[in-house]
């Protein structure tokens, strides 16, 4: 099942706690909440067969349009790549 796309009230809406947590958006996005309340947003990605994660910025800096903008590299590696 894929994940449900976040909006800027989704986001707001997230409450810190006491340790870190995340929210999917889908194609390897994702919110981070911190426990001090920042919110931060994460990109995972695949160069030749090993898994990479980039921060992207902060929210609400960063939009979730913009996060979710064209990504510098290719989200997964093709097919048999670096394999």
């Amino acid at each position: 099942m894929p994940a449900k796309k976040l909006s800027n009230q989704e986001i707001k809406a997230l409450e810190p706690g006491n340790a870190i947590f995340s929210r999917a958006d889908g194609d390897g996005l994702r919110i981070i909440v911190d426990p001090n309340g920042t919110k931060r947003w994460e990109s995972k990605i695949y160069l030749a067969g090993k898994e990479i994660r980039i921060g992207l910025g902060v929210w609400p800096e960063v939009s979730p349009d913009e996060a979710k903008g064209p990504c510098p590299v290719p989200r997964r590696s093709p097919r048999g790549a670096g394999s």
